[in-house]
């Protein structure tokens, strides 16, 4: 994704250096690997959360855990696909 300090621009050339176009099969097997990841590591900090007996169904809870999983299963999820050499 995009990370503060590059560029925005999708239509510039520099933009998609370094870039290259999957195969229905490559793009499957990225998918998979990062929603797996993402859902994985969404229940290990739910879990957590419930075991330090937070209440997910308090507003304020529920708002600290979406935050939380958003940025943890998300990083999770993109270094997993770097371990693949999908990037």
């Amino acid at each position: 994704g995009w990370r503060p300090g590059t560029k925005k621009d999708s239509g510039s050339a520099d933009a998609n250096a370094g870039s290259k176009d999957l195969s229905p099969e490559e793009l499957l097997k990225a998918a998979t690997i990062y929603f797996e990841t993402i859902t994985k590591k969404m229940v290990e900090i739910a879990k957590n959360y419930k075991e330090k007996g937070k209440d997910l169904k308090n507003p304020q809870v529920s708002q600290q855990f979406q935050m939380e999983a958003s940025t943890d299963a998300n990083e999770a999820a993109e270094d997993a696909m770097k371990e693949t050499g999908v990037t």
